[in-house]
């Protein structure tokens, strides 16, 4: 009875260990391959050459990046107001000269309002990645970059060598792909 026990438990083993998950790299090769045949000119003439590192960006780090960015290019704004400022007062003598010099004001209208926006759109920035760097979690993947490279056939018929900039989602499905010219 004891020999039938062991036997079943080496058997399980001996199966268990066969069916082996796939790895991570082997997931993402067949994520990029399935995306990238559809778009291959000649797809069966396609060999795999290599993958690079998979390299993992976090939103905590990424939102904190541009969270700082946005931050430094609000505080080389900060004169921006009294440029508003002025420009709004430009316009105003351009008008008290007379309609000759309307086409003046207008132009010191129109630059008063691109800094106006610019500056909102830098500080809406600051806001936003504030809110996405606040919600984000410590180790919540934003997405997977990788250098995937093969060989396929051009319009031409030559055997061509090609490495592709290639960005994943977190659940592994392909976001982007780039050739790398």
């Amino acid at each position: 009875m004891r020999q039938l026990f062991t036997i079943i438990f080496l058997a399980s083993i001996l199966f268990s260990s066969c069916a082996k998950e796939p790895t991570t790299e082997e997931k993402v090769k067949t994520a990029i391959e399935s995306k990238l045949l559809q778009s291959l000119h000649d797809p069966e003439s396609y060999e795999f050459v290599s993958i690079g590192k998979i390299d993992t960006i976090y939103s905590k780090v990424h939102y904190g990046e541009m969270l700082e960015q946005y931050k430094e290019l609000v505080n080389s704004m900060n004169n921006y107001p009294e440029k508003i400022e002025k420009f709004m007062e430009q316009a105003k003598e351009f008008r008290n000269y007379g309609n000759q010099y309307e086409p003046d004001a207008v132009k010191s209208e129109e630059m008063a309002q691109k800094l106006q926006k610019t500056y909102d759109e830098s500080k809406e920035g600051v806001e936003k990645y504030q809110n996405l760097y606040d919600s984000s979690k410590e180790n919540e993947i934003k997405e997977l970059t990788t250098i995937f490279k093969c060989r396929a056939n051009n319009k031409l018929g030559a055997k061509i060598l090609t490495d592709y900039n290639v960005t994943l989602t977190d659940s592994l499905t392909v976001k982007d792909i780039q050739a790398i010219e």
